[in-house]
């Protein structure tokens, strides 16, 4: 084989280490820098993009914060009218029930008026009833009717 021959090896080496110094200055000023030059922009870019995500990560963050203080005082808001509304309707309930009392009582007491009217009035016939009643009796059993005066005098003779 000819590129083992000891005479042959020189021109081959030379040629080898010119390829090499051809292709070593084409990829260093070449290739290369733009390689790295585009990896730099990437970089930067990617540096940007992180950069924008943690403002809007921030601002997100605050606007956050600002939307529950605004729902807490909301929520804080709500609880105070709530408990206003419900002292108020404590206060007309406490009122109407004062009312309605009173009514009440005036009804019970006007009831208890009347009922003893008529237990008055019912003692006072009841009188009367029993003279008829006495005297019916006195008159079947001796067949004879007696005055209602004298009716009245047994009935009180006997109430005694």
């Amino acid at each position: 084989m000819p590129q083992f021959e000891v005479a042959n090896a020189l021109p081959q080496i030379v040629w080898l280490a010119l390829i090499f110094a051809i292709l070593y200055l084409t990829l260093s000023y070449g290739a290369l820098p733009k390689v790295d030059k585009m990896a730099t922009k990437r970089a930067q870019v990617i540096g940007d993009d992180l950069a924008h995500a943690e403002s809007a990560k921030a601002q997100a963050e605050a606007t956050s914060a600002a939307y529950e203080a605004s729902l807490a005082e909301a929520r804080n808001a709500a609880v105070k009218v709530t408990v206003e509304a419900k002292a108020s309707t404590s206060r007309d309930t406490a009122e109407r029930l004062k009312g309605v009392d009173a009514d009440i009582d005036a009804r019970v007491a006007e009831a208890a008026a009347r009922i003893e009217a008529a237990r008055a009035q019912a003692l006072a016939n009841l009188d009367a009833v029993a003279a008829d009643a006495t005297a019916d009796i006195v008159e079947r059993l001796t067949g004879r009717r007696p005055t209602p005066g004298e009716a009245g005098a047994a009935i009180a003779a006997a109430q005694a």
